[in-house]
């Protein structure tokens, strides 16, 4: 949905506007329906008059009501059922267990994550192959 720019509107305004609606649809994360994209044009647009020192003329009821009207909700917060993971495992309905990622201590995630140290010499004699290829070729 393209929205118009405000006549008072600088380049500046309509770059910090553009910045504003294609950051708010990353942070969303999902593709917006077109009825729910107005909530970016407001949001740009409101900031923009902030930053200039102009009110937006809204209460905090008003405010409030535009966010609940709205089915597009940043930063949900997911709880995870309590069922799910079962004596630290999740069962799949294949019967595979899964360890809960979350009862990991930072030890163990650094340790599977960890890469052995490369060999000082391996390394010289990797470059070496390499450039003796490379002269090979040429």
């Amino acid at each position: 949905m393209k929205f118009n720019y405000p006549e008072d509107y600088t380049d500046l305004d309509k770059a910090t506007y553009d910045n504003l609606i294609s950051q708010g649809r990353q942070l969303i994360g999902v593709k917006m329906s077109e009825k729910d994209s107005y909530i970016l044009d407001l949001a740009a647009k409101i900031t923009i008059n902030q930053s200039k020192g102009f009110s937006n003329n809204l209460s905090q009821e008003e405010i409030q009501e535009i966010k609940d009207s709205s089915e597009v909700k940043v930063n949900k917060v997911h709880y995870t059922p309590a069922d799910l993971y079962v004596d630290g495992y999740r069962v799949t309905e294949d019967g595979t267990k899964i360890p809960n990622p979350l009862l990991k201590t930072d030890e163990e995630c650094y340790a599977e994550r960890i890469k052995p140290p490369v060999d000082d010499k391996t390394t010289i004699e990797f470059i070496t192959n390499k450039v003796d290829e490379m002269l090979e070729i040429n």
